[in-house]
């Protein structure tokens, strides 16, 4: 499991985007390494992108997700929502049954169409981001800072 921001820089989670992408180049180099084994061992990635594994109006619910992220990531995302957690397991159900069998290497993204949006077009096409408000995200930031 790794993450789309392995494929990507980052701005605010520099590390984190970095260690994500030296995961998905140590995928690679183990199934090179095991599929030469004579147990033909596959190994590939799953990058999911958001998943819904809090509640988007309480901006105290999860840790992981910044506020700001959960408050537009699926008006950002494509398909107009975060990924939930079964749709991401079944992708690994996938990987691991016969009919994956001639995958290995490389890496799957699970992100709803998110890594292939342009940013700077989607401002540029007017839509709105009804829920961004970075104000508060920004309150919630300095909040946790004081404590």
């Amino acid at each position: 499991m790794v993450s789309t921001d392995g494929q990507k820089g980052s701005f605010s989670s520099i590390s984190y985007a970095a260690s994500k992408a030296a995961l998905i180049n140590l995928t690679d180099s183990l199934a090179i390494n095991l599929g030469y084994d004579e147990k033909k061992i596959r190994v590939t990635a799953v990058c999911p992108g958001w998943v819904k594994t809090f509640d988007e109006n309480d901006p105290a619910s999860s840790e992981m997700v910044p506020f700001i992220s959960r408050s537009t990531g699926s008006q950002l995302c494509p398909l107009g929502r975060f990924a939930e957690p079964k749709e991401i397991a079944n992708v690994v159900s996938f990987l691991l049954s016969d009919k994956a069998s001639f995958i290995s290497g490389g890496f799957i993204p699970v992100h709803g169409g998110y890594s292939s949006v342009s940013f700077d077009l989607y401002a540029e096409s007017g839509r709105n981001f009804d829920g961004y408000h970075p104000e508060e995200a920004v309150r919630i930031q300095k909040e946790k800072m004081s404590q």
